[in-house]
């Protein structure tokens, strides 16, 4: 996949080689402080199953990604962004999709995640979402 940074991956300095160590570190952490990353973190185990630390479990994933994203943690906006735009674990909803995802793109630079769901599909946003492009889909 191009602009795929390897060090974005599991294990990074912030993701422990034990998954095992990291999803209870992470837990422990976001139960602790609220932490929306760790809260993220947890999500993303939840969601892929990751080394098989926890089930897969897309009610979990989206209860994480959404305490994570609205504590600002840009990633989960995205996630969440992408979740309701493909109705992953939530009916598809493309004004929740764009909310999240303009929630991202306030903080600034998005990074791999910005491009992901483009990639995957060959669709415009404006075929999906015409009515929050207001005048700029007439350009």
């Amino acid at each position: 996949m191009r602009g795929l940074i390897l060090s974005q991956l599991p294990p990074t300095p912030h993701f422990a080689a034990d998954p095992v160590f990291a999803y209870k570190t992470f837990k422990t952490h976001a139960a602790l402080t609220g932490n929306a990353t760790s809260q993220g973190y947890l999500a993303f185990f939840h969601t892929t199953g990751y080394q098989n630390v926890v089930a897969v479990d897309q009610a979990k994933a989206q209860l994480y990604y959404t305490f994570s994203a609205h504590g600002g943690d840009k990633a989960s906006q995205m996630a969440l962004g992408y979740r309701y735009w493909t109705g992953i674990g939530v009916v598809e909803d493309c004004e929740r999709a764009v909310e999240w995802y303009g929630a991202a793109a306030e903080q600034g630079e998005l990074g791999i995640p910005s491009c992901y769901p483009l990639l995957i599909f060959e669709q415009r946003w404006h075929d999906s979402c015409p009515a929050h492009l207001g005048d700029a889909r007439f350009r």
